[in-house]
């Protein structure tokens, strides 16, 4: 059984601020959250096993299954999850109080609805038209950079993240539940052109300087089979690439190896028809999984990826084929045609050795 849900973005579901009350906070999680309450309380009408649900997402979906095994609620909503392409669970992680600064969203958003500054200004934003409300965060959203206008952020106690992801994960506080997560290639390739930073002042020179000397110009190794030759576009999607995603899947198994059973993929498989230069992109793999299949070439290899899936859903175990994520061994299943295998998790270790450290983390609000 296949069930998809909704839940509120943007303004909407994400806005942030010290005014707006703990529980109030990142409401598309809490969307979320009563979205498998509900198919905890319903599933058995129609026939389905509560017991067995397994959660899935893609990208900031991807995030989202992440943030409920990180932050999860006081009673069992599933026994497993899948991310493809986690952000890690999210790009940044700012305290709500950075968005009442001047210059930044929540400040703006007020000006521009005339509602006040302070303790009011949320109960204020509550009477707001709903329509005035949308025109004005689409405009506001409209002036930023790839759209990005909030992120998901972190409050006070009783909030659905009361401290930063990384924190939570070295902690080691988080559910113990099996999970099926990984990368492609070149996530980066769409983002290159893209912020991810609410507050660009916590990163310090000498981190961007180490970034730089990591992801120099014209290295032909950037991008892999799939680089370009533009050189400042190959280095951005190669640190996006890194940062935003390989980055944070290695950080959360590196502590939860020891802890629950875990598969890793590395995605490779550069699909027929698709864009060169966007070599193996974030999203590629979703038509293989949920079709349909862009070229006939790909329908064995589409088979086996959905057999793994639905393996791991139906018995919490991908195939023989695919080996557990273990710290001895490190065992990572490189997704590619004619070339499924099992491969070491210490490529481009280096950089994301340097990514994961906490100070890099605290600087960039991870």
């Amino acid at each position: 059984m296949f069930a998809s849900v909704n839940y509120r973005v943007n303004t909407f579901g994400f806005l942030s601020s010290a005014n707006v009350p703990a529980e109030d906070l990142n409401a598309g999680l809490h969307d979320q959250r009563a979205a498998l309450t509900f198919l905890q309380d319903n599933l058995a009408a129609f026939g389905g096993d509560a017991s067995k649900v397994t959660i899935w997402g893609q990208s900031a979906g991807a995030g989202s299954v992440e943030a409920h095994i990180l932050f999860p609620a006081d009673r069992d909503l599933f026994r497993a999850g899948i991310f493809d392409s986690s952000t890690g669970p999210f790009k940044t992680c700012p305290p709500a109080s950075t968005y009442d600064e001047l210059g930044f969203p929540f400040a703006r958003l007020v000006a521009m609805t005339g509602c006040p500054s302070g303790s009011a200004s949320f109960s204020c934003l509550q009477e707001v038209p709903f329509e005035t409300l949308l025109n004005i965060s689409n405009t506001m959203t409209g002036e930023v950079l790839n759209s990005q206008l909030w992120q998901p952020s972190v409050g006070p106690p009783g909030s659905f993240v009361p401290e930063r992801p990384s924190a939570r994960i070295a902690s080691g506080n988080f559910l113990h539940v099996p999970i099926l997560a990984g990368t492609n290639l070149n996530e980066g390739t769409v983002f290159s052109q893209s912020d991810l930073l609410i507050d660009p002042s916590t990163v310090t020179s000498d981190v961007l300087d180490t970034i730089n000397a990591f992801y120099p110009a014209n290295d032909s190794s950037l991008g892999g089979a799939f680089n370009t030759g533009d050189s400042l576009f190959d280095r951005a999607e190669a640190w996006y690439t890194d940062n935003m995603y390989l980055s944070p899947r290695r950080l959360l198994f590196s502590k939860a190896a020891p802890l629950q059973q875990l598969f890793a993929y590395f995605f490779t498989e550069f699909i027929p028809g698709n864009d060169p230069s966007l070599g193996v992109f974030h999203g590629s793999e979703l038509s293989l999984l949920f079709g349909p299949v862009p070229n006939p070439i790909e329908n064995d290899f589409a088979d086996q990826l959905t057999d793994f899936y639905i393996n791991f859903v139906t018995d919490l175990d991908p195939g023989s084929e695919w080996p557990q994520y273990e710290l001895a061994t490190k065992h990572v299943l490189q997704l590619m045609r004619n070339n499924i295998t099992v491969i070491l998790d210490d490529f481009l270790l280096a950089k994301t050795t340097f990514l994961d450290s906490s100070r890099v983390l605290n600087e960039f609000q991870k």
